[in-house]
């Protein structure tokens, strides 16, 4: 739990899971998480996730829908709990079937 706010562009290969538990706040602030491997960008299970972008020009970009054998949304995955968005895009993504 607790308040980020990116400070440059972020390129990950593995997904981030969102630590369970209590509220996430992340500031995209006009910067982008880009998934360099074959994974989901990011992953919300029994916690929420607030995504804000206060330049609203961040972006959630580069995943391909899958976290382990679940098989997801490409961008952020949510199993259980919740996702909110204010500001920023989920673009580049693509959902598995």
């Amino acid at each position: 739990a607790g308040n980020y706010c990116l400070t440059a562009d972020v390129s990950i290969s593995d997904t981030w899971a969102v630590p369970q538990g209590g509220v996430v706040n992340l500031d995209l602030n006009g910067h982008s998480i880009t998934m360099t491997g074959s994974k989901t960008v990011i992953y919300v299970n029994g916690t929420t996730l607030n995504l804000y972008d206060c330049q609203n020009t961040g972006k959630i970009t580069g995943g391909n829908g899958s976290y382990g054998k679940e098989k997801s949304g490409g961008g952020i995955y949510v199993r259980d709990g919740t996702f909110n968005m204010y500001g920023g895009s989920i673009a580049g993504n693509t959902a598995a079937g």
